[in-house]
């Protein structure tokens, strides 16, 4: 599912979204009507300059403000699970991880052992989105996941058989 929504955002030519004050300010606006700052720091119980500091990236919520901020905002087009996922991406303590996905790791050795495969063996979304599907579900590699060039410095036009990382 999760592969589905990601493939669907970026087909559909939707802006990329790669921060968590990003996609704050994006849901923020999304909302109907607009939500101000004022507006969207009263509902989550702060002062807008804290809002303005999450939308630049210059602070991080607490969890009970993360959650708070999930409610609030989280709809179709901006799922709870895409809060979760760039909470974590946007902090720097590798230790802090989606919600749902470290309890799933902390459940079960072979997710954590599959984890591990997959950074030893330096796997890309797209290596993991073929085999994911050559098995009982083939399909053509959506053509989003064709178009962005590898972003690792001195790999040139992409790495082996990659078009996304």
């Amino acid at each position: 599912m999760l592969i589905s929504l990601f493939v669907n955002f970026l087909e559909e030519g939707a802006d990329v979204i790669e921060t968590y004050g990003q996609l704050i300010h994006a849901a923020r606006q999304h909302h109907d009507p607009p939500m101000t700052a004022k507006a969207f720091a009263d509902k989550i119980d702060v002062k807008p300059p804290f809002v303005t500091d999450l939308e630049k990236g210059r602070r991080l919520p607490s969890l009970e403000t993360q959650k708070k901020i999930k409610e609030v905002l989280a709809c179709d087009e901006y799922p709870e699970l895409l809060f979760d996922d760039l909470a974590a991406i946007s902090n720097s303590d590798s230790r802090v991880v989606a919600e749902d996905i470290s309890t799933f790791v902390r459940k079960s050795a072979a997710i954590r052992n599959l984890i591990r495969a997959i950074q030893d063996r330096h796997l890309t979304a797209k290596e993991i989105f073929v085999t994911l599907n050559r098995k009982g579900h083939p399909r053509a590699i959506p053509p989003a996941l064709k178009r962005r060039r590898c972003p690792r410095p001195g790999q040139g036009d992409g790495c082996a058989a990659s078009a996304l990382c």
